[in-house]
């Protein structure tokens, strides 16, 4: 087959899942998974294409091609034009998008689409469809509808229910009158540089702008789209942190299926685990994690824990904990600044045996991620349950609600509390010596 490229356009910023492309997935982050699906395909080179430093740094490890692009690109087909632009690539050669978003994408589509675009020379565009099976799918805004004409070039794309059959519908939409009518658009294509070249310099078109589908542009300046049907079932990619926990119970199971049937000892297993849990994890849980661990190394019992922390929302994974938290924690002598924001797993509630939280409200959300830990272990808690002078329900509050002498109110609560745990946990275990 002809040869392609791969360019997986990959942004720190989601409006559902921020950070979406870090997502923890089986211990590798979600872009990590997407570009080993497409190394397993027959494209010459795989490129990930980003506007956030944090993703490239998130790859280094794994020697992918990273392209850094613009922030400002107003859709993805314009950073592939950067990329191409920045690679060199000759205008013939052909460019396949993977979204960054498909972590369990096929490697057999992938090649199926460049391959399509290859043998179709009268096409711009290459992209692929699947049947649309009930009604539930066809009314659905959210996912795009197409009709195609006799040689398999759309027609158009819409995120309305069509073709409209205009009888069996009078009634309501109830059920499909025609089999293998009705398509599903998935979202993976493949270009030619030549028309991506092209396609930065039109102007948006008003269908483009109605039904909010770029691909709209390219129909109304002229340009073919062949549209196959995809050679096997693409699995859905990621929108939503249902979607996240949905592709995550997929991974795990995979693994477990391939792993050899060996009993390993978890090198926690004999050790205290101790996870603290806050909203953004930049603040009060990076506290209570470097609090902790001084005290616990001080204890001399640094060897008996494992101690990290993590957010219920994904808005600063990756990155160190507030300044102004690493401030005030300095002075009175603990170190913040080596902590990194991380977002919460279910299988955090097996790798740890406490987890505590600062507020009822990440309670109730470790609560909603719990369920989808299979055989769960850890103990969910209020940190300040373990506070000396414990009040019912106290919380550690928002530092971020009033001055930065919240920073201060913070560690007042940790410090008494973080104590009264260690002393707890030690002498659950039978220990003693505590010299904190």
């Amino acid at each position: 087959m002809a040869d392609f490229k791969v360019v997986i356009p990959a942004r720190y910023g989601s409006s559902r899942l921020p950070a979406k492309p870090l997502m923890d997935i089986a211990g590798k982050p979600m872009v990590v998974h997407v570009y080993e699906r497409a190394l397993l395909s027959k494209a010459k080179t795989v490129v990930v294409a980003t506007d956030d430093e944090r993703i490239a740094q998130a790859l280094k490890p794994y020697g992918a091609r990273v392209v850094m692009t613009s922030p400002n690109h107003p859709s993805g087909t314009d950073r592939l034009q950067e990329v191409a632009a920045k690679m060199r690539w000759d205008d013939d050669d052909i460019i396949v998008n993977v979204q960054g978003d498909e972590p369990l994408i096929p490697p057999e589509v992938i090649n199926q689409v460049a391959a399509n675009l290859a043998n179709n020379r009268q096409a711009g565009i290459a992209t692929l469809a699947e049947a649309i099976e009930d009604v539930g799918q066809l009314t659905n805004p959210n996912i795009v509808k197409l009709v195609r004409d006799a040689n398999n070039m759309a027609m158009y794309f819409s995120r309305s229910p069509m073709p409209w059959a205009r009888d069996a519908f009078a009634q309501g939409i109830k059920e499909l009158p025609v089999k293998d009518l009705y398509w599903r658009h998935l979202g993976i294509y493949a270009y030619k540089v030549s028309f991506l070249n092209a396609y930065v310099k039109w102007s948006p078109a008003v269908l483009e702008q109605v039904e909010a589908l770029e691909q709209l542009r390219a129909l109304y300046y002229g340009v073919k789209i062949h549209v196959d049907k995809a050679c096997v079932n693409l699995p859905a990619g990621v929108d939503t942190q249902e979607d996240l926990e949905r592709v995550r119970a997929i991974v795990a199971a995979q693994k477990a299926a391939q792993a050899p049937k060996v009993v390993e000892k978890n090198p926690n297993a004999d050790k205290i685990n101790v996870l603290f849990v806050c909203l953004g994890n930049i603040c009060r849980s990076p506290t209570a994690e470097g609090v902790f661990k001084t005290m616990v190394e001080k204890s001399g019992w640094k060897d008996m824990f494992n101690i990290d922390s993590a957010g219920t929302a994904a808005y600063y994974v990756g990155e160190p904990p507030d300044k102004r938290a690493q401030k005030y924690a300095k002075a009175r002598g603990y170190d913040l600044s080596k902590l990194r924001a991380r977002f919460i797993s279910p299988q955090d509630f097996k790798k740890f045996d406490h987890i505590l939280v600062m507020d009822k409200k990440n309670f109730a959300e470790m609560e909603k991620v719990q369920k989808y830990c299979k055989d769960p272990k850890a103990k969910l808690q209020l940190f300040l349950d373990y506070h000396p002078n414990q009040q019912p329900d106290q919380e550690v509050p928002d530092p971020y609600n009033g001055s930065d002498t919240g920073f201060d109110i913070v560690l007042d609560l940790v410090e008494p509390t973080a104590e009264n745990l260690l002393k707890t946990l030690l002498q659950n275990k039978g220990l003693t010596n505590c010299g904190c």
